[in-house]
């Protein structure tokens, strides 16, 4: 593989991790979306608590006063109730969508990362076992592996993008799921630097030894010169 080969996939992965970077601010911005329309939800909800305790208050009043609702009252009491029980069901299906899509080991999600990151640490070893001498195709090796770990990332970036579509997400999961992409985002461009600065010093080295051969061959030639005159 020559070095321009090298500089196109150094130059595609640090693409691709500007991607992964991109698509971890839309997270954290939708993030707060989520915490906005929670927050929402509890506003409404109580602004209708308060107005269902008003409308009882009312009603003990009238009441204790042998009187009837007015129908305009009634209406009203009676869309806000149902309004209320919605929200609520709204809320507790929510919750149990939360629940249910909750970023652990134990969750679905969780295991199909946690899957995941064990085949990657499966076909790591068998590779590492293959792999025979020569630096060249060993780090030729560890990028294929480093971009690999970079497209799961990118799908299991992409999978957390469609469940926040569809259902809203818990926080604190999706807080813990930002900052494991991050850790490994940073961890990827770690590599990669190292990477790149292990293949430059391979080259230095290979320069080097194919210098340093042709200045034995010239030093050989007037030798050999001599020795025919002499004899």
């Amino acid at each position: 593989m020559t070095d321009t080969d090298w500089e196109t996939k150094a130059k595609l992965l640090e693409e691709e991790n500007e991607k992964l970077k991109v698509a971890l601010k839309e997270s954290q911005r939708r993030e707060k979306l989520l915490m906005r329309r929670n927050q929402l939800h509890s506003t409404q909800q109580l602004d209708y608590l308060n107005q269902l305790n008003e409308l009882k208050y009312r009603k003990i009043e009238s009441n204790s006063s042998n009187t009837l609702f007015d129908p305009t009252v009634n209406i009203i009491f009676t869309k806000l109730k149902n309004e209320l029980k919605t929200t609520k069901a709204k809320l507790e299906d929510t919750q149990n969508e939360l629940t249910a899509w909750k970023f652990t080991p134990d969750s679905n999600t969780g295991k199909r990362l946690m899957a995941k990151c064990r085949l990657l640490y499966q076909e790591n070893e068998e590779l590492g076992k293959i792999i025979s001498n020569g630096r060249l195709a060993k780090l030729e090796t560890e990028l294929a592996l480093q971009k690999n770990m970079n497209e799961e990332l990118k799908r299991s970036h992409s999978e957390f993008e469609g469940i926040i579509q569809d259902f809203d997400i818990d926080m604190e999961g999706l807080t813990s799921t930002i900052i494991n992409l991050q850790q490994k985002l940073k961890a990827s461009e770690e590599k990669i630097s190292k990477l790149e600065k292990d293949l430059k010093e391979k080259q230095s080295i290979d320069n080097d030894m194919s210098g340093s051969f042709d200045n034995d061959d010239e030093s050989e030639e007037p030798l050999a010169k001599k020795l025919c005159t002499e004899n």
